[in-house]
């Protein structure tokens, strides 16, 4: 299906939107560290940290039911959870209150190392 014009400006208007609330939060981290203008990587990675610790809240929010429906029925003894990211204590908090003597440890495994920062110990 063919986006439609309303679409195009519905995803111009997000970028807008996340480019604008990143920003002070990008340029602080550069200003602190300039030499990541000289690491692509990491600074693609800072970037998108930021970007994601704007997003997620919202994304979490619209995807909690599904979550709900998969996480609390199946999670059980050691929970292993991957790509966990910054916002992996907000899930099992939200999703496995209500069921606490389901699971007896909460495993995070994530390829971005920079978030490992973010992940409660």
């Amino acid at each position: 299906m063919p986006l439609t014009l309303w679409d195009r400006v519905a995803v111009l208007y997000e970028v807008c939107l996340i480019c604008s609330a990143t920003l002070i939060p990008n340029l602080r981290a550069i200003l602190a560290q300039p030499s990541l203008l000289l690491h692509p990587t990491t600074l693609k990675s800072v970037l998108f940290s930021n970007v994601w610790a704007f997003m997620a809240p919202s994304i979490d929010q619209l995807g909690r039911e599904v979550k709900e429906s998969l996480i609390r029925p199946n999670a059980f003894g050691l929970v292993l959870d991957i790509g966990a990211g910054q916002y992996s204590s907000r899930c099992r908090c939200v999703y496995l209150t209500r069921i606490p003597d389901a699971y007896t440890c909460w495993a995070y495994l994530s390829p971005r190392t920079w978030s490992y920062t973010q992940v409660p110990r």
